[in-house]
């Protein structure tokens, strides 16, 4: 028996491997196998009573991983690459959010290094506090809207003492954050020469990481496309010809169907005598024709078997 379930919230395949293995480790569990462009994952079992159980066991597992998994009901999924549009709203959506916010904060303290004159145009008429509380507003909001999901899944990775991408953000961004507020509220904390503020370093890497996550979700996207179009080159339909004028037997097979000969070879072809998208499957007469060329270029091999396949069709 076979579960499917949609995964939500894997980035990268250290999220496919930490999946699998917590599929894996349910009792009842033979196989597992997540597949990280579809966003799906497939448990195979063998009691067909259990599988209720295992249904709640791998969805709780998941959800202790870190990841949201939901039974796919036949006809109520969504294609790959409908999953990926709409992941790709999610991170643009936050991208350009991020990007707003972070111009601002990038011109104020940056700014100055790159255009003196700037520099001193900004320090007379704005005191370090005003300046330093100006990007702590926008470099919150930016954490706490767009960046958010860095915080949520990497801390809480972090507790499940398998830290991630998202915790090394999270970290990253969060103690520029927060050292930089301690700077503004408690200055004399620090020494002078410590009472540097880094909101532009927090707003910066958030900023940076999710364009990072739009290009790969562009990427995973033409590869989701990719295989959803090798997936529609199976058969939708089949024929079965037996015992032809010529003495031969001519198989057109559905997919997954058991073909009637003991030796069994299947060729995909685009198009052959006005017969398209079909599978052929020819008996054992495959199988000395087979030995015969055994030791010949694999080109050469598929040049005989384009002959061979031209002569069931004439």
């Amino acid at each position: 028996m076979k579960l499917d379930f949609d995964i939500e919230g894997m980035t990268c395949a250290a999220c496919v491997r930490r999946v699998e293995n917590a599929l894996l480790k349910q009792a009842g569990v033979q196989t597992a196998h997540v597949n990280l462009p579809g966003r799906r994952a497939s448990v195979v079992f063998s009691d067909e009573n259990l599988q209720a159980t295992i249904q709640s066991q791998v969805m709780e597992a998941v959800k202790k991983a870190g990841y949201t998994a939901t039974p796919i009901v036949a006809g109520h999924s969504k294609s790959i690459s409908e999953k990926t549009q709409d992941e790709i709203k999610g991170i643009k959506r936050n991208f350009v959010i991020a990007l707003i916010l972070t111009i601002p904060i990038f011109v104020t303290e940056m700014g100055g290094h790159l255009i003196p004159p700037f520099h001193h145009w900004l320090t007379s008429h704005f005191s370090f506090n005003q300046l330093g509380m100006w990007q702590a507003v926008l470099t919150t909001i930016l954490l706490a809207w767009p960046g958010r999901t860095f915080f949520t899944k990497g801390f809480a990775a972090l507790a499940r003492l398998s830290p991630e991408m998202n915790s090394l953000v999270a970290v990253g961004a969060g103690s520029a954050w927060l050292y930089s507020m301690l700077v503004l509220i408690a200055p004399q904390w620090f020494p002078n020469s410590a009472r540097h503020i880094y909101f532009e370093a927090a707003a910066v890497i958030v900023t940076l990481i999710l364009l990072g996550r739009l290009l790969e979700a562009y990427a995973r996207g033409r590869t989701g496309a990719a295989v959803e179009k090798l997936i529609g080159l199976k058969p939708k339909t089949a024929r079965l010809i037996q015992d032809g004028s010529d003495g031969k037997r001519k198989v057109f097979m559905k997919s997954g169907e058991k073909s009637p000969f003991p030796f069994k070879l299947t060729l995909y072809i685009n198009e052959l005598n006005g017969k398209s998208n079909g599978y052929i499957e020819f008996d054992g007469e495959v199988k000395f024709f087979l030995k015969k060329i055994a030791e010949k270029p694999l080109t050469e091999l598929f040049n005989h078997m384009a002959v061979k396949i031209q002569e069931h069709f004439n």
